[in-house]
């Protein structure tokens, strides 16, 4: 897959079919979008999906914490089979009319063929252009465009600010579902205080991208890739007010089980599975300890289920 951030690099020898959205963190819908975006797919043809970096809502001041990094992202649509992804500086378009936008981008830009978006996809200055308006251009410049309604899971309307919500109160299972895969978090394995290996549980803490969201503080069933090897574990994400008290230093430090190697300074990547339990802070080390080994049983019942 190819990544450009200027549109003159783009591969024009291809009929190409664009699919729009800001992408707040992949989700169910989008991969309709691209599903679409494929069943039109011809001979000859790549699908290249156009997006903005930074978010509209980071370039106003009003970001808010990703479901995914860009890297993140990229990885994805990789995996879902785009052929090329071009990054729009979002500064660059803020200020163009709807018609200026297509004009410019689409038409001239990329000599698109097809368009597909979603039914609440809106363009241009203000954000005053939506998907009729999309369908008029296209008839205008003369390519297609494909309308997707709104993709409902259970009776929910799947929306990246749903699916955060979800993440913060700590409902993993509900998100993973409207997500079409387990939420992650990447980090480089950083030095802590020690604690978790004085109560014989040893864990990694990780530093964390600090424009990511975070799951609701807890204790979570999760598992991670580490050199190339699949682990299970717990994670806690919040504080420590049994054996840090006193403190209000977050953390996101994972346990694997059956595993006690170095990797101070490693990259790796957590996958959050199911909810555990709230951060408690217990009467003694000695009872904290009960709980992880509790903590531990729960997990392993969850990951047989999961593998079941």
């Amino acid at each position: 897959m190819k990544v450009f951030k200027d549109i003159n690099e783009v591969d024009k020898e291809h009929r190409l079919i664009a699919v729009l959205g800001n992408f707040d963190g992949i989700h169910k819908g989008h991969m309709s979008l691209i599903e679409a975006a494929k069943e039109l797919k011809e001979p000859l043809e790549k699908l290249i999906v156009v997006t903005f970096d930074p978010h509209p809502r980071d370039y106003m001041g009003l970001g808010v914490r990703k479901i995914q990094t860009l890297e993140e992202k990229l990885a994805t649509f990789e995996k879902l089979g785009i052929d090329m992804v071009l990054l729009v500086p979002f500064q660059k378009v803020a200020g163009l009319k709807p018609e200026d936008f297509v004009e410019q981008y689409l038409v001239s830009g990329l000599a698109i063929k097809k368009v597909v978006i979603g039914f609440d996809y809106h363009f241009g200055q203000g954000a005053t252009g939506n998907s009729k308006d999309m369908e008029k251009l296209g008839e205008k410049f003369g390519f297609d465009v494909v309308v997707l309604p709104e993709y409902m899971e259970g009776g929910l309307s799947v929306s990246s600010s749903l699916i955060r919500e979800l993440i913060a109160e700590g409902d993993l299972i509900k998100a993973n579902k409207l997500l079409g895969y387990n939420f992650s978090l990447t980090g480089k394995v950083v030095h802590g205080k020690g604690l978790g290996r004085q109560l014989g549980f040893p864990t990694a803490n990780l530093n964390i991208d600090k424009d990511k969201i975070l799951p609701g503080y807890g204790v979570y069933c999760v598992y991670g890739k580490v050199r190339g090897e699949c682990y299970y574990g717990i994670c806690n994400v919040g504080f420590q007010p049994t054996v840090d008290e006193g403190t209000s230093h977050l953390v996101v430090e994972v346990n694997f089980f059956n595993f006690d190697q170095d990797i101070y300074d490693e990259v790796i990547t957590v996958w959050f599975l199911d909810y555990l339990r709230s951060i408690t802070k217990f009467d003694s080390k000695e009872a904290l300890i009960g709980q992880l080994i509790k903590d531990k049983e729960k997990s392993l019942e969850i990951i047989k289920l999961s593998c079941n």
